[in-house]
């Protein structure tokens, strides 16, 4: 089976990896501070609760929460004219009220491992988190991976021993390449809500 074909398929199959599409991605901690992000195997991606609605949503992208495209190495003249050239004509996010939640979600990146693409993420107030982690959507339907574990694991990029929180939070991605996927950021607060703030990537050339 290579594609599950209802509820009854989607909790069997394996999880997919992330490190597919992204080869690095860094995320802004409480103090604004960009901070890398680890890969593991990881038994809490998933969790047995009540999930909780997500406490991020997309920064308004204007002024200082404009997203940006920047060349990997600065030194590559023909790169970083190519990001420049990109970001001034692609839209990465469209994050208000007249346009319909559903879509609000959708991001567009730049595809390649010579671009950086950034975005911005708000956290509701006073929300604040130590355990961060961002994985392909639907491996949260998933049983996870069995090999050498009481418990399943999922492949996922995770950030811990650091605090997040805060508006205007960067988030930055260097894809593999163009492909659309639904990426999510697992997060367990500080008041133990397990939640995740769903995106629709559109990685283009």
């Amino acid at each position: 089976m290579t594609s599950p074909q209802s509820w009854f398929d989607l909790p069997l199959m394996p999880p997919m990896d992330p490190r597919a599409i992204i080869s690095f991605v860094q995320l802004d901690d409480n103090g604004g501070l960009p901070r890398n992000a680890q890969f593991q195997n990881s038994n809490s991606f998933n969790a047995p609760v009540t999930w909780a609605a997500s406490p991020l949503s997309l920064s308004a992208g204007t002024g200082a929460t404009l997203p940006q495209c920047v060349a990997v190495t600065p030194q590559d003249f023909e790169a970083t004219q190519n990001a420049i050239q990109w970001i001034a004509s692609h839209g990465v996010v469209r994050p208000n009220t007249q346009v319909a939640p559903s879509v609000q979600k959708i991001i567009f990146l730049k595809a390649g491992n010579a671009y950086i693409t950034t975005f911005f993420l708000d956290w509701a107030g006073g929300v604040t988190s130590t355990d961060v982690q961002l994985s392909i959507r639907d491996n949260s339907a998933t049983g996870g991976n069995f090999l050498n574990g009481a418990a399943g694991t999922v492949p996922a990029f995770t950030w811990s021993g650091n605090t997040f929180g805060g508006t205007s939070r960067k988030l930055s991605v260097c894809t593999t390449g163009p492909g659309r996927i639904a990426m999510g950021l697992r997060v367990i607060d500080n008041g133990g809500n397990v939640s995740m703030f769903e995106m629709d990537w559109n990685i283009v050339p």
